[in-house]
């Protein structure tokens, strides 16, 4: 069933990761991204890395979904090794002849180093989204900046219209899906030189466009019909607390990151 999930989508299990407040989640992904942004030394990104695989096996989410999705962002990390190696100066280790390329040791441990950083910052990012409904998500952003309310910001429309964005993500992926194969059986080719494709992607696109902006509309009458945008305090049908694993996973993050910036 989780074959083909899309990027991001949620993986549901009752797993330690999941049972945590979503705001503990996002509370914890600042401090971890900082510390793997600040930090020059490539061990303290393997160690990072090796509390990653802790996350991920907590999460139960399945190791081949979880590779799958990060194999989507290889292409990235690879063109930063390679900038990397041949704009940083330092060493040279190899030098490419009629070309006037160099490749320099230096810039081959800097592009690995910032790739595997970039690599570690998508993964638990990958984490977070995994283990967080879109619904959770939504209420665990709306309560984070409930108190900007005070100074007019109208915090439940930025939630509602987040949680309809990542509601929106899969969809698309799977009317992309749809529409591809329905122009394959009209005869479409998909396949070729680059030129090709880009004729042949116009036939997806349009009417993927056509198809969001009737969502969009069906969306709009649906709120209205719901009385959107009430008046009044709004009520919640899941009330956020923090409990005791929410605090272990504040401290155990908390120890990590500061060890991080005190080495």
């Amino acid at each position: 069933m989780f074959n083909n999930l899309t990027l991001g989508q949620y993986y549901p299990c009752n797993s330690f990761i999941h049972r945590l407040d979503p705001r503990t989640k996002f509370l914890s992904l600042i401090p971890i991204i900082l510390a793997a942004t600040a930090t020059r030394n490539i061990f303290i990104l393997v160690g990072l890395f090796l509390f990653l695989a802790i996350l991920v096996g907590l999460s139960k989410v399945p190791v081949a979904i979880f590779l799958r999705q990060i194999r989507l962002f290889i292409w990235i990390v690879g063109i930063t090794f390679i900038l990397h190696a041949f704009l940083t100066t330092g060493g040279t280790a190899l030098e490419i002849p009629f070309a006037g390329l160099k490749i320099t040791s230096y810039g081959l441990y800097s592009g690995l180093f910032f790739g595997l950083r970039l690599l570690l910052i998508i993964s638990f990012s990958l984490v977070l989204m995994f283990t967080t409904a879109p619904t959770e998500m939504t209420d665990g952003i709306e309560k984070m900046l409930r108190p900007l309310k005070r100074i007019g910001w109208q915090t439940d429309k930025y939630a509602l219209m987040l949680g309809i964005t990542l509601r929106f993500i899969p969809i698309l992926f799977e009317e992309g899906d749809r529409i591809r194969k329905a122009q394959i059986s009209r005869g479409a080719h998909f396949e070729g030189s680059i030129y090709s494709r880009m004729h042949s992607l116009a036939s997806i696109v349009i009417p993927l466009f056509i198809s969001v902006f009737k969502r969009a509309d069906v969306l709009a009458l649906a709120l209205e019909a719901r009385g959107y945008p009430g008046k009044g305090n709004r009520t919640y049908y899941r009330d956020l607390r923090f409990k005791l694993a929410d605090l272990e996973a504040f401290i155990i993050v908390f120890v990590i990151t500061s060890g991080v910036f005190l080495l």
